[in-house]
């Protein structure tokens, strides 16, 4: 296996971040595909972050859904977007209104009633990204072949990350574990957002954690008859995210004091295993 050149870095992919490797070991035309993604990806949790301004953040988010309209239209102006036309003139970019859509859960600070809405989420917020650079990586497959797979890389990822970012999320007010899930534990939704979790808190993210190893376990399956240098950088993402659940749950799931990360010296290991497979 071959790394084709070196990784650019930027605010999406900075060197040695998770997201960094996954580019790392992609072929060429999968690389250019996860870069632009990851990119797009970083302006809309930026655009949507709590500190930013309501009005400010919609403005954003309004060009971006006229942006993509654009790029839909053979016109876009965004150096992200002009990328993926790129990639691919004839690609259908109307699933990037799904992530739009995702984008517009995050602002909106919901609270989802239950696991069919968190799964929802996790589709427009993650599934539908990795299901687009996944088309664009390997346009000789069809698309819904693809779904399986990228959408279950998405949930992994997003799934990690929720429980990761609990304390940091919970701080502003958001919180993206079902109520229902929360009910089966007996917590209402403060009981997730002291610094201090209690037993059952961390009961309810090891249910989570679990559903996120299940989806990876499934992973593999779902990668049959699919192109191997086209899914190898995303299948080091779901592998890296794993190896940072490893992490959280060796804290013992201790994350409303602080922001647990897979250290870095594990990482270069874990991706290339990961690669390999």
């Amino acid at each position: 296996m071959s790394l084709a050149r070196p990784v650019e870095t930027s605010v999406a992919t900075p060197s040695g971040s998770l997201r960094w490797y996954a580019l790392l070991f992609s072929a060429p035309r999968a690389r250019e595909a996860l870069a632009a993604m990851f990119e797009l990806e970083s302006e809309l949790r930026d655009a949507t972050a709590p500190r930013q301004d309501h009005a400010v953040a919609h403005t954003r988010l309004q060009w971006w859904r006229a942006e993509i309209d654009r790029l839909r239209g053979g016109h876009p102006q965004h150096p992200i977007t002009q990328a993926l036309r790129r990639l691919d003139e004839g690609a259908d970019f109307g699933l990037l209104h799904e992530i739009m859509s995702g984008a517009d859960l995050e602002m909106a600070g919901l609270t989802y009633a239950s696991d069919a809405e968190l799964d929802a989420y996790l589709f427009r917020s993650a599934g539908a990204l990795h299901w687009m650079a996944a088309a664009l990586a390997a346009p000789q497959v069809e698309a819904d072949a693809l779904r399986p797979w990228a959408t279950g890389v998405g949930r992994v990822v997003r799934l990690v990350e929720v429980i990761r970012d609990l304390g940091l999320e919970a701080w502003h007010g958001r919180l993206f574990i079902p109520l229902d899930l929360l009910e089966r534990h007996g917590l209402a939704p403060d009981g997730m957002q002291s610094r201090d979790l209690g037993p059952a808190a961390r009961a309810v993210l090891a249910e989570l954690a679990g559903r996120a190893r299940t989806q990876h376990q499934a992973l593999d399956t779902l990668a049959q008859g699919l192109p191997p240098e086209a899914i190898r950088g995303q299948r080091v993402l779901a592998s890296l995210h794993l190896a940072l659940l490893d992490e959280i749950e060796r804290h013992d799931f201790d994350v409303g004091r602080q922001r647990l990360d897979l250290p870095y010296w594990r990482r270069p290991l874990c991706a290339w295993r990961a690669a390999r497979a």
